[in-house]
C-alpha cells in the first residue's frame, strides 16, 4: 500500500497531484497482478496487488525507487510504502476526518 498525505487537499487535487503519478510510475513494476487507488480529502491511497510468489522487500525498494522520481509539491508529505500481509487476516481501514474529541471517536 501506498499511502500519501497532502493535508486539506481536495479529492480532485489527490488524484491529479498524487495518485495519478504514482500510478503512471508504478504500471509498469514486475510482479504486479493489479492496483485500486482512492483520492480523499488530504490523502491518496493506492492499493497493489502482487503475483503469488514474489519477494515482497524487493518490489517495495522498486516501488520507493520509482516513486522518489515523482516530483510533488512543497507541502505533500513523503509517500508511505507499507506491506499489508492478508494470509489468514482481515483486513480493514478506517480513515476519519474533522475535528472530534476522543471520546466522540471512542464512541463511534
Amino acid at each position: 500500500q501506498i499511502t500519501t498525505v497532502y493535508p486539506w487537499a481536495n479529492p480532485l487535487d489527490i488524484d491529479s497531484i498524487i495518485t495519478e503519478k504514482i500510478e503512471k510510475e508504478i504500471k509498469n513494476l514486475e510482479w504486479i497482478d493489479k492496483f485500486s487507488s482512492s483520492s480523499a480529502v488530504g490523502v491518496s491511497t493506492v492499493v497493489v496487488t502482487l503475483e503469488n510468489g514474489v519477494n515482497v522487500q524487493d518490489f517495495i525498494n522498486d516501488t520507493k525507487q520509482q516513486i522518489d522520481k515523482i516530483v510533488f509539491p512543497e507541502d505533500v508529505k513523503t509517500p508511505i510504502v507499507t506491506e499489508i500481509s492478508t494470509d489468514n487476516e482481515v483486513l480493514f481501514q478506517m480513515m476519519l476526518y474533522g475535528k472530534k474529541s476522543e471520546m466522540t471517536m471512542n464512541q463511534l
